[in-house]
C-alpha cells in the first residue's frame, strides 16, 4: 500500500509477524515514539536522528545504521532524514513470551551490523510484495528474525530476569535437570549467550537433539534450529 499527501509518502507491506513501513517526508521532525506492540528496527536513508529512551539513554544515529526500538520503551526523537524505513517484528517472532524483551544497541562501527544491512537491502522488496506466497513469507520472516537476533543482544537485566523466571518455573514444576529450554549454547556459539533464535520445537529429554550434560559438565547433543529486510 502506498500513500502520497503533500510530499508525505508512505509504503507498507508484510504480515502480522513482520512488516516494513517506508516513510518519506521533507523537513525536520520531532516527537515521541511511545511503547508499542512490536519491536521496530529502523534505519535512515539519509540525514541523522537523535533518540532518547525513557531512562535517559541517548543515541546519535546516522544513515544506514540499523537501530532497535524495544517494544516496551518510549523514545523521544529529532531527525532531519527525508526517508526512513521501519521493520516491525512481533515479540513472538523474536521468541518473547510474556513481557517483551529489551534490546541493546551495538556501536555504529560494530561489524555485526553489516549482515543485517545486507539482508535489508536484499529482502525488503520481497517483504513488500503482496504476491509473495505464504510459505515463502514465513521462511523469509524466520530468516530476518534470526539475523535481527544475531545483531541485537537482549540487555543483561532482561536476560537475568528471564533466567530467574525460568529457574523459578522449573523449581515450582519439578522439571527434570537438563530441560532443553534451559540449556546454554556451547562454547564457540553465537556471541549473544542466551538462546536468541526463534523457538525450535521442544524435544523430550533423551530424544535425538535433546540437551544433556556429561559428568564433566560439558554439554552434548544437537541444537534444534529453525530464520531476512532493508535498503
Amino acid at each position: 500500500m502506498t500513500e502520497d499527501d503533500q510530499g508525505f509518502d508512505y509504503e507498507t507491506g508484510g504480515d502480522d509477524d513482520l512488516s516494513i513501513h517506508r516513510i518519506a517526508a521533507p523537513g525536520k521532525r520531532s516527537g515521541t515514539i511511545g511503547p508499542r506492540p512490536d519491536h521496530v528496527v529502523f534505519w535512515l536513508a539519509d540525514g541523522r536522528a537523535s533518540l532518547t529512551a525513557d531512562d535517559g539513554e541517548r543515541w546519535e544515529v546516522g544513515a544506514e545504521q540499523p537501530m532497535m526500538l524495544s517494544a516496551s520503551v518510549a523514545y523521544g526523537f529529532e531527525t532531519d532524514a527525508t526517508a526512513t524505513t521501519l521493520l516491525h517484528l512481533s515479540p513472538s517472532l523474536l521468541g518473547d513470551t510474556g513481557e517483551s524483551s529489551v534490546f541493546q544497541q551495538p556501536d555504529a562501527a560494530d561489524p555485526a551490523l553489516e549482515p543485517l544491512r545486507a539482508l535489508l537491502r536484499e529482502a525488503s522488496g520481497r517483504v513488500l510484495d503482496p504476491a509473495l506466497p505464504a510459505d515463502d513469507r514465513a521462511a523469509l520472516n524466520r530468516r530476518i528474525a534470526t539475523v535481527v537476533l544475531s545483531t541485537f543482544a537482549r540487555s543483561r537485566s532482561d536476560v537475568a530476569d528471564r533466567m530467574r523466571r525460568a529457574i523459578g518455573f522449573v523449581h515450582d514444576k519439578g522439571a527434570p535437570a537438563g530441560t532443553p529450554s534451559l540449556c546454554h549454547r556451547p562454547a564457540g556459539g553465537p556471541r549473544h549467550g542466551v538462546s536468541d533464535r526463534p523457538a525450535a520445537p521442544r524435544v523430550a529429554p533423551g530424544a535425538p537433539g535433546a540437551c544433556s550434560r556429561r559428568g564433566d559438565g560439558q554439554r552434548q547433543g544437537h541444537d534444534g534450529a529453525a530464520h531476512p529486510a532493508l535498503a
